[in-house]
């Protein structure tokens, strides 16, 4: 921020010039004209949009388009005039949305259509760049955002963000402030894609050796001891659990964790979002399920997946619990079982997907000795914390890049504002956010 400070005093001291501060109705051209403020006041905009309607956007899209399709959120929609045939518009423009539940903040340069969006052009390049406008209006986001009323929908109140004030540099220095954060953007959006690319190669590289590990058994150096056997013969119980009368509110929120299908996600379970009395446990099909057993989803969307639960715990009958013997070790069945997760769904019956518990019962399991079975539980084990690791830490590196930006961004836009230099680098605004 010290080398922006310098370079704007230099600049403003060479061209004996000033930051000017301007309402946005005397240097912004607007779709159209607003009631509430005169008339007089907002410069006159010649082009009629038309505005698109929710229901016309789905028919319009076209992947090889080369017109975009502003919407009123975050979309990246394109259009082509064999499909579109009414008037298409090619400017440079800042795009707020005239209803949402959100604040969409838009530039585009080129050829467009609009859904209903409020459209806002520089009143002369030569002195405003259309760009600044747009990083202006991101760095007072939540501002303009206060402007919308309504409930759900919302739509914004447009004399009161006209009558704001946007600071104007010189021209050299808003291109050169626009150069700075278009590189900050351009350079968190790469950052993105890599981190998703790091993503996935992490999660390709933990699925191929699992696969190997679990089909192959390598650990294992005499192919001879592997025996195929069902779950069943692997197994103390299968089972599945029940549901408490809801009518009956006694029965619920107690101290006994029950656990429903859409809560299983390839994960360990330490807690469920609901809880039963024991009166509910005894009048009803539930059962205790013993802590480390692998737990498999009937019905409904997660059907197929798996999961373990790390506390004693009951379920619904669209859980199927596996209390696995002890002469096998639960998280490698845990581990073949989410191999096996697309055989599991390409096997449920009918038109819903669904499993039952005699078909779990008899699917088969390759078992190498308990040895060999804790060593690929302790190879995938360490392969999934790391997986775990980079899908904390990458994101977490994305979060702080975004935030460096909006600092760096926010900080330009205060000096032109007041012109004090905020020198508290992002690390020490954490921290005090911290205390």
């Amino acid at each position: 921020m010290k080398l922006f400070q310098e370079l704007m005093e230099k600049e403003l001291a060479s061209n004996n010039s000033e930051v000017i501060k301007k309402k946005l109705y005397e240097v912004t051209i607007w779709d159209k004209t607003f009631t509430g403020l005169s008339k007089e006041k907002q410069i006159k905009n010649d082009v009629k949009y038309k505005y698109l309607f929710a229901k016309d956007i789905e028919n319009l899209k076209d992947e090889n388009g080369d017109i975009k399709i502003l919407t009123t959120f975050p979309s990246n929609f394109f259009t082509s005039s064999e499909k579109y045939k009414n008037q298409i518009y090619d400017q440079e423009i800042v795009a707020i949305p005239g209803g949402s539940s959100i604040m969409h903040i838009q530039y585009f340069k080129g050829k467009f259509i609009t859904s209903d969006n409020r459209i806002c052009q520089s009143f002369d390049t030569n002195v405003l760049n259309t760009k600044f406008i747009y990083y202006f209006f991101q760095s007072i986001k939540d501002v303009l955002f206060s402007f919308y009323r309504g409930s759900g929908i919302q739509h914004p109140y447009m004399p009161g963000i006209l009558n704001l004030e946007i600071p104007i540099p010189p021209l050299s220095i808003q291109n050169k402030i626009v150069e700075i954060l278009d590189k900050f953007t351009e350079y968190s959006a790469e950052l993105k894609a890599e981190l998703k690319a790091e993503l996935k190669a992490r999660d390709e590289q933990y699925r191929f050796y699992r696969d190997k590990l679990l089909w192959n058994n390598n650990l294992s150096n005499d192919a001879s001891i592997i025996e195929t056997k069902t779950l069943k013969d692997i197994s103390l119980k299968i089972f599945s659990g029940g549901t408490p009368s809801t009518i009956q509110k006694k029965y619920y929120d107690g101290n006994i964790p029950w656990l429903r299908s859409g809560e299983i996600d390839f994960n360990e379970i330490y807690s469920t979002e609901k809880t039963i009395t024991e009166e509910g446990l005894k009048n009803s099909s539930t059962k205790w399920i013993k802590e480390n057993s692998v737990l498999i989803a009937l019905t409904g969307a997660t059907a197929g997946k798996i999961g373990v639960n790390k506390i004693p715990l009951c379920a619904n009958q669209s859980v199927c619990a596996i209390e696995v013997n002890e002469e096998n070790n639960y998280k490698y069945v845990y581990y073949f079982l989410e191999n096996k997760y697309n055989d599991l769904i390409n096997s449920t019956q009918g038109t819903l997907t669904s499993l039952n518990l005699e078909i779990i019962k008899n699917i088969k399991i390759s078992l190498p000795n308990l040895k060999t079975q804790e060593k690929i539980v302790k190879v995938l084990d360490n392969f999934e914390s790391i997986c775990k690791d980079l899908n904390v830490g990458l994101p977490a590196e994305e979060a702080k890049r975004q935030q460096q930006y909006e600092y760096y961004r926010d900080a330009i836009f205060k000096y032109l504002e007041t012109g004090i230099i905020d020198n508290k680098g992002i690390g020490e605004r954490e921290r005090e956010r911290a205390d």
